[in-house]
């Protein structure tokens, strides 16, 4: 983003004399023809003034607003070299360097301009946005606050602002920045309510989270259908119609489908309508990346409505996504042999609050201590371990919608250490993953210290290399069924393998990632997940052997 470059009305310095005057007289005429639009003749008059005073920086300064391209740096330049704590040449020559790409150099003049004036809120929004090119969000984020400090209703700083944090928790998977995120969109909306992205963004921050009904009003302001996104591959092996939101919670499809290869037509099914549904793109398979089971109502339902009506191969159909959500988990998976999966129940903000909440749980088969999770959210963002029905009444819940009442086991093994392992099932068949080794109860994989200690690696390693010897046969026989039962094309499972054999099912579902880890002391990870990409690409030539010609890219 850059500072549109706003036509100056300093004055020439008058230092007496016939040329300083007929200079002061042609510049003047320069700035009448400016303001009303005349171009042509203020740039004629500019000149008529340079030429009379070849040391008027402001001349050279509005020459250069209103002259070609080419020509432009030039004249900004001449500008500051005459008059180098010119704030306004400074800035229009560093908005000319950022629609160039030369995003430092826009830098170091926004920032002369600000050592003139620090207080220049439009400056330190235009800076803030080269910030953000760089990927430098807490520069960004300073300027785009600062902005907001000087000038509070300054609508794009607070969006911009928004989309820092949002990034912020985007990159790093920070649970704080989203929360900011979210208020700062929040207050857009508030100073720009029919700004269409602002309101997109606060229905996805919002669906993130599991608020669907809250999300509702802001994503009903957002013009329906999104445009589908067609990416033609160099090497066309196949067209993919991936059906997904762009909330956070989808299968991983962009690890699983290779551009390279795989021609794909991303279709935002959530903001579908029923005319783009019939005018999709032509296409041989479709992958249902919707994973996340607590998904809107209307969103699953117009992907089973498709599913039905579409005569193309299915990956991952809706009602095998629908069976994964949590609390249906323990009566999809039981009566395999040797899977223990925990109670589970799901209760309303509105019943948690209105009813006997300690009756409900006790009816459920629930006792302390158990687990609680807002529902929507992916990798344990908002859970807690409650230990008593005290600490429960303790808790606010009112961040989600919905909540997950979940019985906890403790899976400590006997060295103390918590063990979580990850099995992706391609086409139904079992491949290991990873295992995560951790002194808490809530395992995640780089918390766990996984990268400094080698003797984690090594047991991981040995997982990946051979399950069945890691596990045991009756555990690895007890996943295989799993994913039999699942049925899904696509899915991962979480789990622990118990002191006597069982394996116990924290989740299974479709959102699950796999990818190749960057880090060094990793590299042994790097075939098995190889191998889960293979299978991926044999599924893709079994389901859609005879593809079609690469799609053609929008037109504009």
């Amino acid at each position: 983003m850059s500072l549109p470059r706003k036509a100056t009305a300093k004055r020439a310095t008058q230092t007496g004399g016939a040329i300083s005057l007929r200079a002061s007289r042609h510049f003047e005429f320069g700035v009448q023809c400016h303001r009303a639009g005349r171009i042509v003749e203020a740039g004629k008059a500019y000149r008529l003034a340079i030429a009379a005073d070849p040391h008027n920086a402001t001349a050279f300064n509005n020459l250069g607003m209103i002259s070609p391209v080419a020509d432009k740096t030039a004249l900004f330049r001449r500008a500051l070299a005459l008059q180098p704590g010119f704030a306004d040449a400074h800035v229009n020559l560093a908005g000319l360097l950022a629609e160039q790409g030369d995003a430092e150099g826009a830098v170091t003049h926004y920032l002369a301009a600000l050592d003139q004036r620090p207080e220049w809120p439009e400056v330190l929004y235009a800076l803030g946005g080269v910030y953000q090119t760089l990927g430098l969000l807490v520069e960004a984020a300073n300027c785009f606050q600062n902005c907001i400090a000087l000038k509070p209703d300054y609508a794009p700083a607070v969006c911009s602002l928004a989309c820092v944090f949002a990034l912020a928790g985007m990159k790093f998977g920070s649970e704080e920045a989203d929360v900011f995120a979210l208020q700062w969109f929040r207050r857009a909306a508030e100073l720009a309510p029919d700004l269409e992205f602002v309101n997109f963004q606060l229905a996805k921050l919002l669906e993130d989270r599991g608020r669907f009904v809250e999300a509702q009003p802001y994503r009903q302001r957002v013009s329906k259908p999104l445009p589908v996104d067609v990416t033609p591959a160099k090497d066309h092996k196949r067209t993919v119609l991936v059906a997904c939101t762009p909330a956070r919670a989808n299968t991983p499809f962009r690890t699983l489908l290779p551009e390279k290869t795989n021609s794909l037509v991303i279709w935002h099914i959530d903001y579908a309508t029923d005319a783009q549904q019939r005018a999709l793109p032509p296409h041989d398979l479709v992958f249902y990346a919707v994973a996340n089971p607590d998904r809107d109502r209307e969103c699953l339902e117009r992907a089973l409505r498709f599913a039905q009506e579409s005569d193309k191969p299915v990956l991952n159909p809706p009602e095998s996504i629908q069976r994964t959500r949590r609390d249906a988990l323990p009566q999809l998976l039981a009566g395999i042999p040797n899977v223990e999966v925990a109670p589970v129940l799901r209760l309303s903000r509105e019943e948690i609050a209105g009813g006997d909440l300690s009756a409900r749980l006790e009816a459920a088969g629930l006792a302390f201590p158990l687990i609680v999770r807002p529902f929507g959210h992916q990798g344990g963002i908002g859970m807690i371990l409650v230990e008593t029905a005290a600490d429960l009444a303790g808790q606010s819940l009112d961040d989600a919608e919905y909540y997950y009442f979940i019985g906890y086991h403790d899976y400590r093994s006997s060295d103390g250490l918590f063990r979580k392992y990850r099995t992706i099932y391609v086409d139904r068949k079992p491949f290991p993953y990873h295992l995560a080794i951790s002194p808490n109860w809530l395992v995640h994989y780089f918390s766990a210290s996984m990268l400094d200690q080698p003797s984690k690696q090594a047991e991981e390693r040995r997982f990946l290399e051979a399950p069945d010897a890691s596990i045991g046969p009756r555990a690895q026989a007890a996943i295989a069924a799993i994913g039999e039962r699942l049925d899904m094309d696509y899915a991962g499972v979480d789990y622990t393998i118990l002191p006597d054999g069982r394996v116990f099912v924290f989740e299974a579902n479709a959102t699950m990632s796999a990818y190749i880890p960057a880090e060094p002391e990793l590299a042994y990870k790097a075939r098995p997940v190889e191998a889960i990409f293979d299978a991926f690409e044999d599924m893709l030539e079994r389901k859609a052997p005879h593809p079609r010609v690469p799609p053609a890219p929008p037109a504009g």
